[in-house]
């Protein structure tokens, strides 16, 4: 966490909003490895041979990763923007909270689609699975791309599209949509720990 705190600071002094990111998303892969942490020495068995349900179990990790995550995205929000009026002291304050608001949707949609699979996976079968679909991800992105080099594709309407929709609109609609995977991925992790043998 010291570690942590020590980069996020470093980044923090010419990008606030970067650090932001790091720090908001490196908390959440840290409290949602706690699920590995459980497992080791046969730790599942012991854990729920005491009095809680397995529903309990994947309600506190939902629990412990959220607010979690949402601690360390408030105080590295609060650093940001200091640091962030003093660099630009015109900047929009509203933007500015938007922007992080925006970044902490993305925290919570990875805390959704990441504790079903770990729940499900062992650590080594999850790394593999995420660098797989990193690289998938930059491979059709670079796809994209050069595709719309190669045959000369005007992509200004979409632009300016995304330009007149403004910014707290888009982070309702995320907000909506990380709600509704949240509530989803709960129910599937529920049952993939119910069906998982120890």
């Amino acid at each position: 966490w010291l570690l942590m705190v020590f980069i996020a600071g470093l980044i923090g002094k010419e990008a606030p909003f970067v650090a932001v990111s790091y720090l908001t998303f490196m908390s959440t892969v840290v409290l949602t490895n706690t699920i590995y942490s459980d497992e080791y020495a046969n730790g599942h068995a012991f854990l729920f041979t005491l009095p809680f349900t397995r529903q309990m179990y994947v309600r506190s990790k939902y629990l412990l990763s959220v607010l979690g995550s949402g601690i360390a995205w408030t105080v590295s929000m609060i650093v940001a923007v200091i640091i962030q009026l003093q660099i630009t002291p015109n900047e929009n304050g509203v933007t500015i909270l938007q922007i992080g608001s925006f970044i902490l949707m993305m925290a919570f949609l990875f805390i959704s689609i990441i504790i079903p699979i770990q729940l499900k996976y062992e650590q080594n079968k999850v790394t593999i699975m995420l660098t797989c679909i990193s690289g998938v991800v930059a491979v059709i992105g670079f796809a994209i791309y050069k595709w719309i080099e190669i045959f000369e594709i005007d992509v200004t309407p979409l632009l300016q599209l995304f330009n007149s929709t403004n910014l707290p609109t888009i982070i309702l609609v995320v907000f909506i949509i990380v709600c509704v995977m949240m509530r989803i991925s709960y129910f599937i992790s529920c049952h993939v720990i119910k069906r998982k043998e120890f």
